[in-house]
């Protein structure tokens, strides 16, 4: 493919469903609404499929509880937390999350100005 030095605009990836990189993939479902059980009360911790960004700063800020409430059940933690709070703070930290049904995943950044 020719792309004259440019990035494509979309790609393309034909993975099969039974491939072994699929099994690395979580199952979301469609509704993400945590009020939508049908008792009227909030479902399950498990069934928050939301997620929101933390930046590192906000480490010590966060109420897992008040978040799972609401919904999420996914985090994005800036990966400068382990060098700024240390690797076992942060395996707490995320640990503390599990507890209220909520997955944590290090978010890396690349391409950002004057970066």
């Amino acid at each position: 493919m020719d792309t004259k030095k440019k990035l494509p605009k979309y790609v393309s990836l034909k993975i099969s469903s039974s491939h072994k990189l699929n099994k690395h993939v979580p199952k979301y479902s469609k509704s993400s609404n945590p009020r939508s059980s049908s008792s009227g009360s909030s479902s399950s911790k498990s069934s928050n499929k939301n997620a929101i960004w933390i930046q590192s700063k906000d480490f010590n800020n966060v109420n897992f509880a008040k978040l799972s409430k609401h919904g999420i059940g996914n985090v994005f933690l800036h990966e400068v937390a382990i060098s700024q709070y240390g690797k076992s703070s942060v395996l707490n930290w995320a640990k503390t999350a599990t507890k209220n049904g909520i997955k944590t995943h290090l978010w890396i950044q690349y391409f950002y100005s004057n970066g």
